[in-house]
């Protein structure tokens, strides 16, 4: 038999109810005391059982009445499902677009928040004399300073030449001391060369007593100023060693390279000490520290 379905708001019962009960079974007298009424309930339960499941194919799930309410009362419904399909899958979107917001302002406060580290030079441990400047023009000028040279005040050109050539002028201050003790001393008070460079084709060339060079003389290359022999020692650095123009030996980069070739123990020079110091000196004034013990 077809059961006919009514509409959710009829809560009449069907007009034909067909009750389904077991068959009826005989109690055999052997049974104990009490099997006939559980029998019974059983059978009372099962046409209950029976009786919900026909109401509720007809009318769908039976609504529930809020406790304590009276009889008769209109039940109040709640439904378990959102009144639209999308209801609940926009309060989600909606609350993780709050969360990606309030993380996103946590960060930005905490940037503003955290204090910025202080710009401070690389540091290079290295002794290779290519690179940028680890030491500031302002550092310079204190070194300078310090030791009373007469170029005092130039450590901004010594500092911007530097730069230009791509050496690091670290290196030519510590050549700068070992020369001349920066221009304190022997040729460089005359000639304000910062590597006592020899005779050039592009510069006057005097001897010891500061006139013009004569046969079997030792002379020197004469600048026009310190910011002149500045520019020079570089030119001479990036072409002459890290360029390879002064010697088979070379590209010469680094410190151990350089010395051998520019100050050669052929010319009574003690290359070791040389190159001690001036991998000294540069650790030095790279670590901050102002005077070279």
């Amino acid at each position: 038999m077809v059961m006919r379905r009514y509409p959710p708001d009829d809560r009449r019962l069907p007009s034909t109810y067909v009750r389904r009960v077991g068959p009826s079974f005989p109690v055999p007298p052997s049974l104990p005391p009490g099997y006939g009424e559980a029998l019974h309930m059983a059978r009372r339960d099962i046409r209950a059982y029976s009786r919900h499941s026909q109401i509720y194919h007809a009318f769908g799930p039976i609504p529930r009445r809020p406790y304590g309410s009276p009889s008769g009362a209109t039940p109040i419904v709640v439904p378990d499902q959102p009144t639209t399909e999308t209801h609940g899958g926009k309060m989600m979107l909606t609350a993780s677009l709050v969360i990606i917001v309030v993380v996103a302002l946590g960060f930005g406060l905490a940037s503003l928040i955290a204090p910025k580290p202080t710009p401070q030079l690389p540091p290079d441990t290295s002794y290779s004399v290519i690179g940028g400047p680890s030491v500031t023009a302002d550092f310079i000028n204190q070194v300078l300073d310090h030791y009373g040279s007469p170029a005092a005040g130039q450590g901004q050109a010594l500092h911007d030449l530097g730069v230009k050539s791509g050496i690091d002028p670290v290196f030519a201050l510590a050549f700068f001391m070992h020369e001349s003790s920066f221009g304190k001393a022997g040729m460089a008070t005359i000639t304000l060369g910062l590597g006592n460079e020899r005779c050039l084709s592009d510069r006057p060339c005097i001897n010891t007593e500061g006139g013009p060079c004569q046969a079997g003389q030792s002379c020197y290359a004469q600048f026009s100023s310190w910011a002149d022999g500045f520019e020079h020692w570089y030119q001479l650095i990036k072409d002459g060693y890290v360029g390879g123009q002064v010697s088979s030996r070379c590209p010469c980069t680094t410190i151990p390279q350089i010395i051998p070739v520019y100050a050669p123990s052929a010319d009574h020079n003690n290359e070791g000490a040389y190159i001690s110091s001036v991998e000294n000196a540069v650790a030095t004034w790279r670590s901050g520290e102002v005077a070279v013990s």
